[in-house]
């Protein structure tokens, strides 16, 4: 997003933050102005990608059951999803649906590069547990050559009780490797050795993260 205003010789503020976690950053949707025509833009290029990509020939009700299932995980992006939750919760309207039909649907969805998978990460023994989703206290372990830093993520730090969630997530974590905290709040929390980080400057690249 940052590269494509550049690119158009047009100043990149903060407040495009905002504007970009809720309609995204594909380029040729910056080419809408009414909010209507750039959900009409995403929704056409949305489909066209399930029914070209993903769906192909398969036959109709095929079709419906795969639109239903991934904007059902597209809406809870970040959120800890089973293959069992997503079936439970496909149930609840009356549907029915099997075990390997949503495996396969998550398949073609991440070949397609709509969603990618977060494995858990063990903090104590330093090891990937692939047959997991998610399972870390930490919101984000960043590894890199043998090198890592963990990361804490809040929309805003607005509460002492907050920010104790949020850098009282480390205490119990002995690994020296480097400790972040980030929030669009811009003044600078820092403290006990844990680094507060604004979202807006790190995705914009103002400041880096250290992993050792």
């Amino acid at each position: 997003m940052k590269q494509y205003f550049e690119l158009n010789d047009k100043e990149f503020t903060d407040d495009m933050f905002m504007d970009y976690l809720k309609w995204g950053g594909f380029p040729l949707r910056f080419d809408y102005s009414e909010e209507f025509a750039v959900h009409k833009y995403l929704t056409n290029l949305y489909e066209s990608i399930v029914n070209r990509d993903i769906v192909g020939k398969t036959k109709s009700a095929d079709k419906k059951a795969f639109m239903d299932i991934s904007l059902y995980i597209l809406a809870n992006v970040g959120k800890e999803l089973s293959i069992e939750n997503i079936i439970a919760t496909y149930k609840e309207n009356n549907k029915d649906i099997s075990k390997r039909t949503v495996y396969n649907y998550l398949e073609r969805m991440k070949k397609a590069y709509l969603i990618h998978g977060v494995g858990r990460y063990n903090i104590v023994g330093k090891s990937a547990l692939s047959n997991k989703e998610k399972q870390y206290a930490i919101d984000f372990v960043a590894i890199k050559n043998g090198k890592k830093c963990f990361i804490q993520v809040s929309y805003l730090l607005a509460s002492k009780e907050t920010i104790e969630r949020e850098f009282g997530a480390y205490s119990k974590i002995t690994d020296a490797s480097p400790k972040y905290v980030m929030s669009l709040d811009k003044i600078d929390m820092s403290h006990d050795g844990i680094i507060h980080v604004n979202i807006i400057d790190f995705l914009l690249r103002r400041v880096d993260l250290i992993l050792t």
